[in-house]
C-alpha cells in the first residue's frame, strides 16, 4: 500500500512542480549582453587573476571536535614545517561548546584561531575561513583528516598553470576495513534526467600528476582565494551542508576555470565524524538530496536536459522514495520553497562553457592537459581512441563526453 501511495504522491508532486520548474527553466535566464553562454555578443571571459603566491593558508572548520583535533592536527602542523613555505593554520571554530577554542589556544599556540559565536553550517563557515585567510592559495581540511607529510606540495603545483581555479588531494578512510567510497577523483553523469554523483577508482597506469574531476571535495582541496571570493565562495543555498563544493566547482568550470586532482597529495578521512554529531543518517541523506534537486535547478541550462529533467520527475521523485522514503517528498519540497534563490542565482549565471562541455571534460577521466605537449622525437601522438559509444551532441550523456574528449585531443594530437 505504501509504495502505490509513493506512486500516486510522486506524479501529484510532478504536476504540481512542473509549472514551478517550467517557469524557472524558460525565463530565468542570464541576462543578455552581461551574462550568457558561450558566442553570446557581450560575454566576455573573467579578467585573468594574477599568479598566486605558493604560500598556503590551511583553513580547518570544527564544531565540537576537539578529540578529532587531538588526533588528527598534528599531522597538519607537522606538514607545515616539513614544507617550510610560512603556511599558516586556521583553525575556524562553528560556535563549539566543548571547549575547542581553549584547547587550541593551549596545546597549538603556532595555529590562528577565529571564534564564530555560533554554528553557521559549512559553507558559510568555510567562507569566513577564506575572507580571514593570510594567503593566496586556501586549503579547507575537515577537522576529521589526518594528512601525509608531503601532501601540500602537489597541490602548489597544480595552480603554476593559470587557469586552475582548484586541485584536491587524494581520499583514503582512516578505517582500511572500509569501503572506500570516496577517492577525490570526482565524476557525474546525466541520465534519464538526473545528475548522478561519484568518486572514481584511481587509474592503474602511474604517472598522471594531475587528473581533471567534476568537483574539489570542500574539507580536502585547495582553492584559488582570489577566483573562491570572485565567485561569492559557497552558496548559502545549500545551507547548512552538502553539495555545496560541486556547485562552487561547477561554477568554476562554467567561468572557463579548471579543476584538479593530485593523486600524489594524500589525505585520511574519518567520514563523517562531524556531520555525525548533528544529524542523523537520514537527516544527511534528506539534505545530500534536496541539495541534489537544488543544484540541478540552479546550474542545467542545456534545454534538451531540462526537458529529460521534466519529463522524467514522477520517476525520479518516486525512485528516490524507494531509497528514503517519504523523507523524498519533504527533500524536494524544501527544494523547491528556495525557488526565489533560485531563480536569482539563475540569472546571474557566467557561462563560457555549456553543460554537455564541463560534463564531457570534467568527467572524461584523462590526464591534466596544460598547455602544448612536448613529446620527445615528435610533436604530435598518434592516438587510436576505443570507444562502445559513437561520440556526438544530443542525448546521450556518454555519447557527448566521448565528443568533447576526442576534440580536446584532436586539439594537440
Amino acid at each position: 500500500m505504501s509504495s502505490i501511495l509513493l506512486v500516486l504522491v510522486s506524479y501529484v508532486l510532478a504536476l504540481a512542480a512542473w509549472p514551478v520548474l517550467a517557469v524557472l527553466f524558460l525565463f530565468a535566464r542570464p541576462v543578455p549582453g552581461r551574462y550568457g553562454a558561450r558566442g553570446r555578443k557581450g560575454v566576455a571571459a573573467p579578467a585573468q587573476a594574477s599568479a598566486p603566491s605558493d604560500r598556503i593558508s590551511i583553513v580547518i572548520l570544527n564544531w565540537n571536535g576537539r578529540d578529532l583535533l587531538s588526533d588528527n592536527l598534528p599531522s597538519v602542523v607537522e606538514a607545515v614545517q616539513r614544507a617550510g613555505m610560512e603556511d599558516e593554520v586556521l583553525v575556524v571554530d562553528n560556535g563549539s561548546t566543548d571547549g575547542s577554542v581553549e584547547f587550541l589556544r593551549e596545546e597549538f599556540p603556532t595555529v590562528r584561531v577565529l571564534s564564530l559565536p555560533h554554528n553557521r553550517g559549512f559553507g558559510e563557515g568555510n567562507n569566513a575561513g577564506v575572507r580571514a585567510a593570510r594567503h593566496d592559495l586556501v586549503l579547507l581540511l575537515n577537522n576529521d583528516m589526518k594528512v601525509d607529510p608531503d601532501f601540500l606540495a602537489p597541490l602548489r603545483r597544480g595552480f603554476r598553470e593559470p587557469r586552475v581555479f582548484a586541485v584536491s588531494s587524494q581520499i583514503f578512510f582512516q578505517d582500511p576495513v572500509k569501503l572506500r567510497e570516496e577517492t577525490g577523483r570526482t565524476f557525474a553523469v546525466f541520465r534519464r534526467g538526473w545528475i548522478e554523483y561519484g568518486h572514481g577508482p584511481m587509474p592503474e597506469t602511474a604517472g598522471a600528476e594531475f587528473l581533471q574531476v567534476l568537483w574539489a571535495g570542500g574539507g580536502s582541496s585547495a582553492f584559488h582565494r582570489a577566483r573562491f571570493l570572485e565567485l561569492g565562495g559557497f552558496d548559502p543555498l545549500y545551507s547548512p551542508a552538502y553539495v555545496e563544493d560541486a556547485d562552487l566547482s561547477y561554477r568554476a568550470w562554467q567561468r572557463g576555470w579548471v579543476v584538479l586532482m593530485a593523486p600524489a597529495s594524500r589525505v585520511y578521512h574519518k567520514h563523517r565524524a562531524t556531520s555525525g554529531r548533528r544529524f542523523t543518517p537520514l537527516q544527511v541523506e534528506q539534505l545530500v538530496l534536496r541539495n541534489q534537486w537544488l543544484f540541478l535547478w540552479k546550474n542545467l541550462h542545456d534545454w534538451s536536459w531540462l526537458a529529460l529533467h521534466l519529463w522524467h520527475l514522477p520517476a525520479l521523485i518516486r525512485r528516490r522514495g524507494d531509497e528514503l522514503g517519504f523523507a523524498t517528498v519533504g527533500s524536494f519540497c524544501q527544494a523547491l520553497k528556495r525557488w526565489p534563490s533560485l531563480w536569482s542565482a539563475r540569472r546571474r549565471a557566467l557561462r563560457l562553457r555549456d553543460d554537455a562541455e564541463i560534463f564531457g571534460r570534467a568527467c572524461s577521466g584523462v590526464s591534466f592537459l596544460a598547455g602544448e605537449p612536448r613529446v620527445p622525437g615528435r610533436d604530435r601522438l598518434h592516438i587510436l581512441y576505443i570507444t562502445a559509444y559513437l561520440p556526438h551532441l544530443g542525448r546521450h550523456a556518454g555519447a557527448g563526453r566521448m565528443y568533447h574528449l576526442i576534440r580536446l585531443l584532436a586539439s594537440r594530437h
